[in-house]
Parts: structure tokens; sequence; C-alpha cells
């Protein structure tokens, strides 16, 4: 939690709330989870919310919110976009709605700061907004909050599109975070958006990132006039041989570019088949490695 952040797209994280549990495929491998088992040893900070598991990092399902944090925006005087929960989901199902309300009362406060919300649990999310009290709602729809789902693939985006769509009808600001950005998503019905944020996964198990899934996000923001911010290729960038990341053409790939059959920089003369791009960036997160029509970062107006 910190007044700057490497996440590229917010200024800041504010985490109000400390655990969580795994809702579906995009979870498995939660950079928030491992480091709560990290340092789950008394005293530390994930203790008592995440524990290790036959190896393996899982959260305790103890979710909590935490009092001394909740005027952390106070001491930012400098106007900042801040990522609520990074570590976390506000909409969590352990969370008493009075404490939801006490974090929306607290960015109601805070009108300089522009709060980013995401969770995979948007019909908790509608269900809020569209019930509680209005002595903190009563100005809804708040301008500096946005609200926002995390999407996966074709599955996750299908349940919880219609509960964002809602969101979006009571007038408030909405966007999508397609990541990590696993399988494919079907966009149409997705209009209504004010913003699109796209990324593969990173981590030491990262999953595949299809460049061209990547690409069909970017079109669909290109064709509605939705906003789209590229975040990274993935730690697994698996693209079409001699095809330039996904359709353009190969001297559009950037010099250098090696893929696991072509690890000396030369282009892979493959007729499209499938190759791994093997990346400078351990998160495919340098724009100047990808082609020029994905180094899109884009904000909403």
């Amino acid at each position: 939690m910190s007044d700057s952040t490497d996440i590229e797209w917010a200024d800041a994280t504010w985490n109000p709330v400390k655990g969580c549990t795994r809702v579906s495929e995009g979870c498995r491998n939660c950079y928030a989870e491992r480091a709560a088992a990290r340092f789950s040893k008394p005293g530390e900070w994930g203790h008592g919310y995440a524990e290790w598991r036959n190896g393996e990092p899982r959260w305790t399902g103890k979710v909590s919110l935490i009092e001394e944090k909740l005027d952390l925006p106070l001491h930012w005087q400098r106007s900042r976009r801040i990522f609520v929960n990074s570590t976390s989901d506000l909409f969590h199902e352990q969370l008493a709605t009075e404490e939801i309300g006490r974090v929306f009362a607290t960015m109601t406060l805070f009108r300089r700061h522009t709060f980013l919300i995401l969770t995979k649990r948007p019909e908790r999310m509608l269900d809020f907004i569209s019930r509680w009290p209005p002595r903190v709602i009563a100005r809804a729809p708040l301008k500096n909050v946005w609200l926002g789902a995390s999407v996966e693939d074709r599955a996750s985006a299908g349940d919880r599109r219609d509960w964002l769509m809602r969101v979006a009808k009571l007038g408030w600001t909405t966007f999508v975070s397609y990541e990590p950005a696993l399988g494919q998503v079907d966009w149409r019905g997705w209009r209504f958006l004010d913003w699109i944020i796209v990324g593969g996964e990173s981590g030491p198990k990262a999953r595949r990132s299809r460049v061209d899934n990547i690409r069909d996000a970017l079109r669909h923001g290109r064709k509605t006039g939705i906003p789209v911010f590229v975040k990274q290729m993935g730690a697994r960038v698996i693209d079409r041989a001699a095809a330039g990341f996904g359709g353009c053409a190969p001297t559009e790939w950037p010099a250098g570019t090696r893929t696991e059959e072509d690890p000396h920089g030369y282009l892979y003369g493959g007729r499209g088949d499938d190759v791994r791009v093997l990346l400078r960036d351990r998160k495919g997160g340098d724009p100047a490695e990808w082609p020029e029509d994905l180094r899109v970062r884009e904000l909403p107006r």
C-alpha cells in the first residue's frame, strides 16, 4: 500500500481490506495470495490470511477491514489515480455491507483522488450501489469512483458482463481488466464500457498469453471508441510464426525478437504455427518490444 505503484495504469494503491478467496481461473496464480503466504508467519502482514499447503499458497478465507488504513488517502495531497484493494476484493462476501460502506465514505470525502475498484464479484457490487443507505451514496454515481470487473476468458466475461452493464446503466464509470488474458473473450455487448485494460499473465507459473486475444480487445476498443490500456504481453507470449505478433508484417517485429524455435533473433519461417516469443522484459511489459500497433496506453476521457 503506497502513494506510488509499479502498476502502470494507476498512481497509487490503497488496501483497506486484507484477505480473499479464489473465485475463478484468473485467481489460480494470484500474486497477492502468494505474497500473503510468503509473509504469513506470526507478526507478518499475511499471518492468518494465507498459508502454504503442499507447497502452494492458499488463502485461509479470513477477510477483514483494516481500520487504521481507512484514512490513508487523507495524507496524499497530490491528486492520484488509486487502485483500491490491489490485494483483495472490496465486494467479498465475508465483508459486511457496513464495512464496504465505510470504504465508500472515505472515497466520498477525498474527491481530489480518483478511486478504481476491481472485483470478480460484480453482482454484489451492483447490490451495494443499488440499495445501501443514501447518506453514503446520496450523490451517486460518484464521479471520482470507477467500478470495474476482472475477466480472464469467455466464461468469466459472460458471467460478469451483465452485472457490470447494470452498474453502467446507473451512471457509474465502468471498466474491465482483461487480466490475465487466458482465453478469447466475446466482446459483443461490451459497448457500455468507459475503459479496457488488457494484459497477459506474469509470475513463475504464468500461463500462455495469445497475442491475438490481446489484439481482439484492442480492435473492440477501436471499433467502439473505448480507450484501451495494453499493460503487458505476459511472461509466456504465444503468437503465429512469421506473422509479427499475430497479423502484422514480419518486418514489424522489433529487431532481435526471439522465439523458442529461433533463439538467435532471426525471424522464424514457419507458416502460421504457434511459437513462444521470448521477450527481454520478464512480464512482457516493455512496449518497445511490441509491434507498434499494440503500443497503446489510453486513459478514459
